[in-house]
Formats: C-alpha cells, structure tokens, sequence
C-alpha cells in the first residue's frame, strides 16, 4: 500500500492542538514549526511550556542550558514545581470532571472525579507525612492496576518522594532486591488481588521482602480483598 489512507478534513485541522499552538506562536504551518524548534529548541520549549499553561512554584530563570555539553542539558534552571501541582492542583475548575475510570478483573467499575482523586492524594500524602516521610526518601508500590495506585502516587511525588513502582506479579525476591537497591523507607501495598479469578495475597510478599531490606521502615496496607493478613506492630499500618 502507497500513500496515505486518511486525510484530516479542514475542520478536524482547524481543532487540532497543533494548530492552536501554531496560531499562539504566529507561525503559518507545521514545517515551520519544526525548522524553528530544530534550530532554536530552548525557544520552543519555552513557547511550550507557556502554551500547556505548566505551573512553577519558582519560575525558571532559562529553560535550556548546554553549558556543560548537549549532553549534559538542564532544564528549567532555577524554577520549582511539582508533579501534583499540574496534574491535580491546575484542574481546581474541573473538579467535577472524570479523571479515572476503572474496571476490575471481576467486572467491577468505580470512576474518580479530579476533586477525588485528588482527596484521597491528599489524605494518604499527609499520613505518608505523619509516619516522617520526606522529600527524597524512596517509596515502593507494589500494587495492581487500582484508582488507589495512581493516589499512591501522585501521593508520593507531592511529598517529593521517590516513587518506585514494583510489577504486582514480582515475587519476594524480587520486590527485595529492588527495595534494597534504592534503599526505601517505605512500600504501599495491598492485602490481595484478584488474579484469574482466584484472591492472592500481595501482603505477605513484602513481609517476606521485607527481612532483606533493613531501610525499609513502614509498610502501608490497603485493604482490597478483604484478606485477613498479619501487620506488624510499629512498622504496618492500613491505608
């Protein structure tokens, strides 16, 4: 097959995102767009960053600085921000529109709006911050594919953690080896999940993990499968 098989119509052209970007910046068409972002990058990472409307706590004095070698750039120099703050804090205004919707392996359906799951990014971030986590310290989520997992989180980077995300399917071993190498303070995990329709238990892995990651001080539990699991007193404590 040669050629293209679909040409956007004049209209879906004049609604696409590209095009607003090209009036904001008074260019007349995509090519030059790219001429001039190849030949000058910072210029269009600054026009880009202004466009999306992204949020700094501290405005960045440069975007873009090669000083040391196009190797070695860095970005946004001398400004602050926050995964949180553009993600969840910008969409105040919509706070009624749907930002998850989710389906369970078993059929189940639940949907977050911006104001929830910004709520529950809130509540878990301040208990995150109770038990003395800070910006810097590293936090496991071993965790399925849940509304709560993306609290987690956005939970995680709004203390200016490190969030290390664990496949939910890794064994003790695994999870271990992974905890001990970025020396985490903490893990959020589940009970159980279902998993090709039988319950199976997430807890007790990191229980396991655990004994081989002697940074690893707190252990947050949610309570998904309605699993009776052991916590441990000082270290475990439910979500």
């Amino acid at each position: 097959m040669t050629g293209y098989v679909w040409h956007p119509t004049e209209e879906f052209r004049a609604a696409a995102n590209w095009t607003s970007f090209l009036r904001a910046v008074d260019l007349p068409s995509y090519e030059e767009l790219t001429a001039k972002a190849s030949a000058d990058p910072e210029w269009f990472w600054n026009a880009l960053i202004r466009y999306l409307g992204f949020r700094f706590y501290r405005p960045y004095e440069r975007v873009l600085d090669l000083s040391e070698g196009i190797e070695f750039p860095r970005w946004c120099v001398g400004g602050t921000t926050n995964l949180v703050l553009n993600c969840l804090d910008k969409h105040g205004d919509a706070a009624t529109r749907p930002a998850i919707v989710w389906e369970g392996e078993d059929g189940e359906g639940r949907g977050w709006t911006y104001a929830e799951l910004n709520a529950e990014t809130c509540r878990l971030a301040a208990g995150l911050a109770g038990l003395g986590l800070a910006a810097g310290d590293m936090v496991g989520i071993y965790m399925p594919m849940l509304p709560e997992t993306a609290a987690a989180f956005f939970a995680v980077a709004k203390l200016g953690c490190i969030a290390m995300p664990l496949f939910s399917g890794f064994g003790a071993a695994a999870v271990a080896t992974r905890l001990a190498d970025g020396e985490a303070k903490a893990v959020i995990t589940v009970d159980g999940s279902p998993r090709r329709g039988k319950p199976v238990a997430m807890k007790p892995v990191i229980d396991e993990a655990a004994a081989s990651v002697p940074t690893l001080r707190h252990v947050v539990v949610l309570r998904r499968a309605g699993m009776d699991v052991p916590m441990q007193n000082g270290r475990d404590v439910f979500w």
